[in-house]
């Protein structure tokens, strides 16, 4: 049934990001004493193929990394008795050290900002 899963995500996703969704699948597994028993060959075959048919849209380029650095910089430039500020510095520093992508946590553009969907 797993396989079906990722074979049913092909194209849709990256190959890492598919990678990413079974090894959370079998941590799952894992936890729950379930058996995991998925044919390896077959599992790296459907994969492979998933990552080659990825759509180009699905794929993120290389960014540069955000950096303590890069913190203690808006740390510098914000001035912290304005609450708007502190909450951007706020978003920066639970971004840094909870989650691997910052443009997961923050809004893609002004256009799409919802005040009843996203951090104000």
């Amino acid at each position: 049934m797993c396989t079906a899963f990722l074979a049913s995500c092909t194209g849709a996703h990256s190959g890492s990001t598919l990678a990413n969704y079974m090894a959370g699948l079998h941590a799952w597994y894992i936890m729950h004493s379930c058996k995991w028993d998925i044919n390896e060959v077959e599992y790296k075959a459907i994969l492979a193929g998933a990552t080659k048919l990825a759509l180009h849209s699905s794929k993120r380029s290389r960014q540069a990394p955000f950096t303590v650095d890069i913190l203690i910089i808006f740390h510098s430039l914000l001035n912290h008795k304005d609450p708007c500020n502190t909450a951007i510095f706020a978003c920066l520093v639970v971004s840094f050290y909870c989650i691997a992508r910052l443009g997961e946590f923050t809004v893609p553009s002004i256009q799409s900002f919802n005040p009843a969907k996203h951090i104000t």
